[in-house]
């Protein structure tokens, strides 16, 4: 499959229907086992609780669930301005081909979606999950309220790895299984740009951004990481010969490179010119693997300089495919928040502290922060659809209460935020 594109696309209410009597046995982000093994050990939940070999030469016959939206052999496929929530798994899976390793999966953007609520019913599911792709620009989504990760790349485990592993050397996966000498063709992948926040809201072990094996050319960087639980940036087994740069952190911890091992293979990597606020970098073996840490800056609160404010406030999809999903639907405080207003409609805002005038097609986003916004009302949202005009409309009106056409939330004292809706 090539040159397909996906525009616009609202995804939601489906799941996978896959376990059956075997159940759902599995092992990160999908991967699961079913069916007896007959070398399984009599012992398997003692003696290989911890992992085993006759558990690693299992590994090349476990299945992959599929993506609610799955790309797979293809090139030249974009995803653009589309919605994905309320699914059971991930919202898209990119390059699970059985032949990946060796035929290659060439993609194109995955840029400006939102992903919301997705993987409901499997939680150790990620938002997005790329596996062995090159060239795949995933850019300016938003991934948020998911149970475990947020964007994950690679697979793995660098075993496939040119080389392979010496982790999996000991574990005595390639008496059983092929080691490859030529590389896999996961690499030259950029994230960029992405709003990647409420993750990991079940499972502990991963990453808000997480990658696994080696991915030469790759580049994750101007990220906008909040209100996340645990790491914000993992590169875990057999990560290698990537950058991670201007990237901001906040909240949970910065950055963890799985290199506890001097044999296993997470090497090469820069991080560079990050910000974070919370936590810290765990980076054992840093320089024996040639991780190499650089002018990364650790802020206190909010007090981010002016390079991480410009990553945060361009971060996310673009202003014309926000909606009410989006946690910067009207920008970020501090942001200067784009206003595509269309001819023949015009905006004034001169009281308020900060405001936002949005306009798409016949709909219509107000914002507005002050000490006294409609009735000393802290916050104030309005947004309208199905407007119809031929001239100029005038807003905000003239009178102090909101119009008998809209509805509207009593305000309660001190900050809150009211929501109007109407239709002229």
């Amino acid at each position: 499959m090539t040159g397909l594109a996906f525009d616009g696309i609202q995804f939601s209410g489906t799941s996978w229907l896959g376990p059956s009597t075997d159940g759902y046995a599995v092992q990160q982000n999908g991967l699961f086992i079913k069916g007896a093994y007959k070398y399984r050990p009599a012992d398997a939940f003692t003696s290989c609780s911890r992992g085993c070999e006759m558990f690693e030469r299992a590994r090349t016959s476990w299945y992959q669930e599929p993506a609610a939206v799955q790309v797979s052999a293809a090139s030249r496929i974009s995803f653009t301005g589309n919605t994905f929530t309320n699914l059971g798994q991930s919202a898209l899976g990119i390059g699970n081909d059985a032949n990946a390793t060796r035929t290659g999966v060439g993609l194109g953007a995955i840029s400006d979606n939102t992903i919301n609520r997705v993987a409901v019913d499997y939680k150790d599911n990620s938002g997005i999950l790329s596996t062995y792709v090159t060239d795949a620009r995933i850019l300016h989504n938003e991934v948020s309220n998911v149970p475990y990760d947020g964007i994950d790349t690679g697979y793995g485990w660098g075993i496939n790895d040119a080389g392979g592993s010496n982790d999996y050397v000991d574990r005595g996966y390639y008496k059983w299984n092929t080691l490859y000498t030529t590389p896999t063709t996961l690499k030259n992948n950029r994230v960029e740009g992405n709003l990647v926040h409420n993750t990991k809201a079940r499972f502990a072990d991963g990453g808000s951004i997480y990658n696994l094996s080696a991915s030469p050319g790759t580049v994750v960087a101007e990220n906008y990481l909040f209100n996340i639980s645990g790491v914000g940036l993992y590169l875990d087994e057999g990560s290698r010969s990537m950058t991670y740069e201007n990237n901001v952190v906040q909240g949970g911890s910065f950055l963890f490179t799985n290199a506890y091992s001097l044999r296993n293979n997470t090497s090469d990597n820069v991080i560079q010119n990050n910000w974070y606020n919370s936590g810290g970098a765990s980076t054992p073996n840093a320089e024996a693997h040639n991780n190499k840490l650089i002018n990364n800056v650790k802020v206190s609160g909010a007090n981010w300089p002016a390079g991480a404010r410009e990553v945060i406030c361009q971060a996310g999809v673009a202003p014309r495919y926000r909606t009410s999903l989006n946690a910067n639907q009207f920008g970020f405080s501090g942001c200067e928040a784009d206003a595509p207003v269309e001819a023949g409609f015009a905006t004034a805002g001169g009281s308020a502290v900060s405001s936002y005038f949005g306009q798409r097609g016949d709909g219509f986003g107000i914002a507005a922060a002050g000490a006294d916004v409609w009735g000393a009302v802290r916050a104030v949202s309005v947004t309208t659809s199905s407007v119809r005009s031929t001239g100029p409309v005038p807003w905000p009106p003239a009178q102090a209460s909101p119009p008998a056409s809209c509805r509207s939330t009593t305000p309660t004292p001190g900050p809150s935020r009211v929501s109007w809706s109407a239709t002229t």
